[in-house]
């Protein structure tokens, strides 16, 4: 038998990545017009990267350049305007160096912004670069599980930006056209000079979530095992005294969409740890037989470790 894939678990998935899945879990953030650059992270050596306000007032997530030492990075001050405040981080993910800061409360006085809710950014969506208050255009070119062999923990977007050298900065937010955030740039090198990779809004999503309900967040777990000699998203194994068990899974059931978003084969699937909030139901339809069921599972933190 070859070997096992197992789903929703925090392990690092090397021949599998993934396509967004957006959980269908309510809004985090509203929107009031407020410019979700208005705001920068500042670092050691005086480097700005944007910082948006997410989940709460006081929270600001933004990405953390590699030039800086993460061992640095509680160092990180927030500035709006004339306006300056330290910055606690609450959340880091070293891979993505992605990370949540949290201020006083009442300093640098915010709204938060939106996520966009569309589970699957398409390839050739028209999206807009931010930067210091100015715009270019932008648009999704996929999403890669892997890059010129190197496989991701978490996936990203692959997006193309018309005017690279101004716009192509770590952090930026890439809005679609409602003005919801679709994703930030990270700081990863492509080989074409307009291309960049972005850190998802169903990623950050999830983290803000997590840490609104739990004060942590890691990769969610369900308990399900796959094939990966198999495309077809089919149940092999069934973790005991998992989600999953107590949800009613059966091995052969056969994943066909989840919160909505229709699963066409295995890879559909490998990103939802990443994308799905602790504690809040997921909606998966299956084929079991013949019939297609409605299955309603509630993903928990991963049993060995809770941490990114």
């Amino acid at each position: 038998m070859g070997i096992l894939i197992a789903m929703f678990a925090s392990i690092r998935i090397y021949i599998l990545a993934s396509i967004g899945l957006l959980a269908c879990a309510g809004s985090t953030s509203g929107q009031d017009g407020t410019n979700p650059e208005s705001v920068a992270a500042i670092w050691a050596g005086g480097v700005e990267t944007p910082a948006l306000c997410v989940g709460r007032p006081q929270w600001f997530v933004t990405v953390i350049p590699n030039g800086v030492k993460l061992s640095e990075a509680a160092d990180g001050r927030l500035k709006k305007g004339e306006s300056e405040a330290a910055g606690r981080v609450i959340y880091l993910d070293e891979s993505r160096r992605l990370c949540v800061l949290e201020i006083a409360e009442g300093n640098l006085k915010s709204s938060p912004v939106p996520l966009a809710s569309d589970p699957f950014p398409r390839a050739g969506m028209e999206l807009s670069c931010l930067y210091r208050n100015e715009t270019c255009r932008s648009l999704v070119a996929g999403k890669d599980f892997y890059y010129h062999g190197e496989a991701f923990t978490v996936p990203f977007l692959r997006v193309r930006i018309a005017e690279a050298d101004k716009f192509c900065r770590i952090g930026v937010p890439l809005l679609s056209d409602r003005g919801e955030i679709v994703g930030l740039v990270s700081e990863l090198e492509l080989e074409l000079d307009n291309e960049a990779h972005a850190i998802p809004a169903a990623q950050i999503r999830k983290v803000i979530l997590d840490l609104e309900r739990f004060n942590k967040s890691a990769p969610s777990w369900v308990g399900l095992a796959f094939h990966d000699q198999s495309s077809t998203p089919v149940i092999i194994e069934v973790k005991p005294d998992s989600p999953a068990k107590k949800a009613g899974f059966e091995p052969g059931d056969v994943i066909i969409s989840l919160n909505g978003s229709e699963i066409e084969e295995l890879i559909d699937l490998c990103d939802a740890p990443f994308n799905l909030p602790v504690g809040i139901p997921a909606k998966v339809r299956i084929l079991r037989g013949l019939e297609e069921l409605m299955i309603e599972v509630t993903p928990t933190f991963p049993q060995a470790s809770a941490t990114p």
